[in-house]
């Protein structure tokens, strides 16, 4: 089940983020006007939207942080209802750091509160996640965003295949990084079937 888990992320890097978004691919400005929860960021996921679309992007589908992960469990019947990141969060087998982390495992950012965003590794040091509306769905290194980013870390029982760690690549420099390299791969279209 991990396998198509990342497909289907990878699948997905590119589309664009909107408040609530599950997957929906029938989108329109008046539809995001009502999903999003205020004018500026409505104007901000438009301005993905139609710029995906002068890119020829089609389909183009949104999702929130949350909704990027819930549709494939939803849809793969893993779960039977919506989560939030924290309810994804609760539901997972709590990693001590990201040393255990396996292909699959979920990443969170915890603000000292509340658990408040979710995105998924997918091995190799790189994290596939609905970033916010100026970015859409991402892939990034595991430390692109500072190495305090990711501050929790779960494996949901309903993907666990083996539970195998491997070596996690620190975020690294250079052309002839594998990171970089699978990072290429994936975007020009090539790496999809891992």
């Amino acid at each position: 089940m991990t396998e198509l888990f990342i497909k289907y992320l990878k699948g997905h890097v590119g589309d664009i983020y909107v408040w609530g978004a599950q997957g929906e691919t029938n989108i329109t400005e008046k539809w995001i006007r009502r999903r999003e929860t205020g004018e500026k960021n409505a104007e901000r996921a438009i301005a993905l939207w139609e710029k995906r679309k002068a890119e020829g992007r089609s389909p183009i589908a949104a999702f929130d942080c949350s909704g990027l992960i819930v549709k494939f469990l939803l849809d793969n019947k893993l779960i039977k209802s919506d989560m939030s990141s924290r309810g994804l969060y609760s539901a997972c087998e709590k990693l001590n750091d990201r040393s255990q982390l396996a292909p699959g495992d979920l990443l969170f950012r915890h603000n000292g509160k509340r658990i408040h965003h979710v995105g998924a590794y997918i091995g190799c040091g790189l994290v596939i996640e609905a970033m916010g509306r100026d970015d859409g769905v991402v892939l990034n290194c595991l430390d692109s965003n500072g190495a305090g980013y990711w501050n929790r870390y779960g494996r949901l029982p309903v993907l666990k295949d083996s539970g195998e760690t491997e070596e996690v690549y620190e975020c690294c420099k250079g052309e002839d990084c594998p990171c970089r390299q699978l990072m290429k791969e994936i975007l020009k279209g090539e790496n999809n079937e891992q």
